[in-house]
């Protein structure tokens, strides 16, 4: 996602001259934590990539490497994440991608 990030880092900017910055918006700065959290609770390790753009830019990369990270077993499992927003509200969208289980 290309939103909030930016938005979230000039709100916290803002809070550096009063000597205190939110725990809740640094945490919320970081880009990664939107799969970052729901990869904790779901018990993921690994690499991890952030693409810091709109979605319809950054989807097809992260299909790419993800596929490539399942097909050389660098991940059994990979957690693609989207965030849209425009002025109806905003839309995450996560998929959850595994090892294609082969017949034979």
């Amino acid at each position: 996602s290309d939103h909030c990030t930016a938005y979230t880092m000039r709100e916290l900017a803002a809070t550096i001259p009063a000597g205190r910055i939110s725990p809740l918006r640094f945490a919320g700065a970081n880009p990664g934590a939107l799969c970052g959290l729901p990869a904790q609770l779901l018990g993921f390790g690994g690499p991890s990539l952030t693409l810091s753009m709109p979605p319809d830019k950054g989807l097809p990369p992260a299909f790419a490497v993800a596929r490539v990270w399942l097909g050389q077993g660098t991940a059994t499992h990979v957690l693609v994440t989207s965030h849209r927003a425009n002025a109806s509200g905003h839309r995450v969208t996560s998929t959850i991608l595994g090892q294609p289980q082969w017949e034979g």
